[in-house]
């Protein structure tokens, strides 16, 4: 009897592991083919299921299938609210883009062959949303007087802050995302944090060869020669920043118009300050110890 009632309890569970087997999310199923019907609505509910839900349920390329297709529908969203967008759009919709990171992030972290295409573009997309979420903040920023302005400056970087932190890691080779992340830690005077993302910035900006001109990227130089070397005493690091700087500021006044003597004297200041503080470096013999 014994023998019997173990048998028959083998069997079930053999049973329930087949079903398992065969198990599928069909709210995963279900979205995705909202998704390729362009019912993108009912496909973001059905899906945010699926990956709340339904993990378990759910194998090998669908899980980054699921997250890539929720970052798409999200970012296109976002894409349509950013035309002629400006930062009461950002104000009045907080977190829209921070929102997408983590499903890109998820992607990312399950992507495998099968889905590598369908990520690629979901991350893509992200980027591209980051880059006009970043410059419109970024370049209200610039036409502040960041020492004057102090309150609104404060409330612009919080915005830049939350919205695109969690990108440094997605876009590594992104300079101009490294300025404005490192930008936004300097305001909030974070500038640990600012000082890891301006050189990252600087870094990929000189291997790749760049020669955009970024009046953001100048700010990375400035703000990192003088942090370096008065406040960290890392005069190496100040060192260089004031190299990468006057490369910058010497490009600037080449394509500068001669008539606007306001910004060339601005440019000339920044190019003073930059001389100076290589020549003190040098003075103390530290770039010449490290480089024997």
């Amino acid at each position: 009897m014994k023998s019997i009632i173990t048998n028959g309890v083998y069997t079930l569970l053999l049973i329930a592991c087949a079903s398992m087997s065969h198990a599928q999310s069909a709210d995963f199923t279900n979205g995705e083919i909202a998704f390729n019907e362009g019912r993108h609505r009912e496909a973001l509910s059905l899906l945010n299921q699926a990956v709340h839900n339904d993990m378990y349920l759910m194998k090998g390329k669908e899980i980054p299938k699921a997250y890539a297709y929720l970052a798409i529908i999200r970012n296109e969203y976002l894409e349509k609210k950013l035309e002629g967008g400006t930062i009461q759009t950002l104000q009045e919709n907080p977190g829209l883009l921070n929102s997408t990171i983590s499903d890109v992030q998820n992607a990312l972290k399950f992507q495998d062959n099968g889905s590598k295409i369908l990520v690629n573009r979901a991350q893509s997309q992200l980027i591209s949303n980051a880059m006009k979420v970043g410059k419109i903040v970024a370049d209200s920023l610039l036409e502040l007087d960041l020492e004057v302005d102090v309150k609104q400056a404060n409330q612009l970087a919080v915005i830049l802050n939350f919205e695109l932190k969690d990108l440094s890691e997605i876009s590594e080779d992104n300079w101009e995302l490294h300025d404005m992340i490192g930008l936004s830690h300097y305001i909030l005077g974070e500038e640990d944090l600012a000082m890891l993302e301006f050189k990252r910035s600087r870094d990929v900006y000189n291997a790749t060869g760049e020669t955009t001109l970024s009046e953001l990227h100048l700010y990375n130089c400035v703000y990192s020669t003088k942090y370096n070397y008065k406040v960290s005493k890392n005069y190496i690091e100040a060192y260089n920043a004031s190299v990468d700087g006057k490369k910058v500021v010497s490009q600037m006044m080449q394509n500068v118009d001669p008539d606007s003597l306001h910004h060339l004297k601005r440019l000339a200041a920044m190019d003073g300050t930059f001389t100076s503080i290589q020549s003190r470096v040098e003075n103390m013999n530290i770039i010449s110890s490290a480089k024997e």
